[in-house]
């Protein structure tokens, strides 16, 4: 006997305090559980959105993206730092965040990291050949 260890390799690409954004009567409206919103890359092109509660130390929200199947989008004109991803797996709801950060030094970097990540192709997946009979 022998045994195989898988070990996957995560890289977190963005950690930055950030809470939710519900939607009451068509308005955005900010949440007021600090939280902090992971962005990680779990295999080439494909990506790990997570928000974590940190009042309950609690991850409640986690998704798996693949490059190129969502969009990470800052909502002009709004009061505060509002941002959202819009899946093209439309069976995946839009999640809304806001940046809870005082300081907005880092937000066009934040930006850029993530709409880079999500403009790129997921690898292939490699071709498994069998032994011909």
């Amino acid at each position: 006997f022998f045994n195989i260890f898988i070990v996957q390799m995560v890289r977190v690409l963005v950690e930055v305090k950030a809470g939710r954004l519900s939607l009451r009567n068509k308005k955005l409206v900010p949440e007021s559980t600090k939280g902090t919103v992971y962005f990680k890359e779990t295999n080439p092109g494909e990506y790990l959105l997570e928000w974590f509660n940190r009042e309950s130390n609690q991850t409640e929200y986690s998704v798996v993206i693949k490059g190129q199947q969502a969009e990470f989008i800052r909502i002009p004109n709004a009061t505060g730092r509002f941002y959202y991803f819009k899946f093209t797996d439309r069976s995946i709801k839009k999640c809304f965040f806001w940046l809870q950060d005082a300081s907005t030094e880092q937000d066009s970097k934040i930006e850029q990291i993530i709409k880079d990540a999500l403009n790129t192709a997921p690898a292939p997946v490699p071709a498994v050949s069998t032994p011909a009979q």
